[in-house]
């Protein structure tokens, strides 16, 4: 579940600054942290960590030998 949560959430993060950084680079640093913060906790709450769980549940969770 880590490795799971550890690329989901640099997928999400990188993708995110990649895309808002124009916009709200020049925001201090409080604000900014607060939007990545907010962009990566819903994303991976809502999205990346429900389909990567459907995804990978035959390795994350095997059937017992």
């Amino acid at each position: 579940m880590a490795i799971l949560i550890f690329f989901a959430a640099y997928a999400i993060s990188s993708l995110s600054r990649y895309i808002l950084n124009p916009f709200i680079a020049q925001w201090p640093i409080l604000g900014n942290a607060v939007i990545y913060t907010a962009i990566l906790v819903v994303s991976l709450t809502y999205f990346a960590l429900p389909i990567g769980n459907r995804l990978l549940r035959h390795w994350l969770y095997p059937r017992s030998i």
